[in-house]
Order: structure tokens, then C-alpha cells, then sequence
């Protein structure tokens, strides 16, 4: 079948869960302040996770901890951009606009 790139992974899984991908929730009310402040404490975890992996001994233990939490962080910023109710179609489309641009 037809293979899902990240931002359609991460669409279907919000959407599985329950998860609100239209940016209803995050764009109503008080809505926006709450869930940006979600979105930056799982960042905040993840770039912690980042320099506790810079204290480890083993180089390879390092790279699997920086690799972990570079993924983790991926995911964050596909998942922010859909519950601010961005199809994964124009998440790509910018990304590789953006990427290509400079």
C-alpha cells in the first residue's frame, strides 16, 4: 500500500486517540495559551533528555539518547502544526518549500 509520510503518521495517530486535529480546541478561548504551553513542556522534556545524553560514558548510548529525542521533538512540532488544524498536505508542502528554498 500506499506508504504515510511523517506528518500523515502523526495525523493519524492524534486522530486514533482522540486527539483534536482541526485547531478548534487550541484556537478557541483560552485555548491557544494552554496548549502552546503543552506543546513547549514536551520540548522542554525532550531537550532535557538531551543534555542528560551528553552526560552519558558510552558514545553509542549518546547517539541512541540524541537520536530518541530528535525524533520525539519531530514529532512534537507535526503535532503542533495539526492541532493548530494544518493538513498534513500543507505541512509538507511548506517543509519542502522551506528546505529547498535557501
Amino acid at each position: 500500500g500506499l506508504q504515510l509520510n511523517n506528518a500523515e503518521k502523526v495525523h493519524e495517530f492524534m486522530t486514533t486517540y482522540g486527539q483534536d486535529t482541526t485547531g478548534t480546541q487550541a484556537l478557541t478561548g483560552g485555548g491557544l495559551g494552554e496548549f502552546l504551553a503543552f506543546r513547549r513542556r514536551l520540548v522542554e522534556e525532550e531537550l532535557d533528555e538531551m543534555d542528560e545524553a551528553l552526560q552519558m560514558k558510552n558514545f553509542k548510548d549518546v547517539r541512541v539518547a540524541l537520536f530518541d529525542a530528535g525524533l520525539d521533538q519531530l514529532y512534537f512540532v507535526y503535532g503542533t502544526m495539526i492541532g493548530l488544524g494544518f493538513t498534513p498536505e500543507q505541512i509538507m508542502a511548506t517543509s519542502l518549500w522551506v528546505s529547498f528554498r535557501y
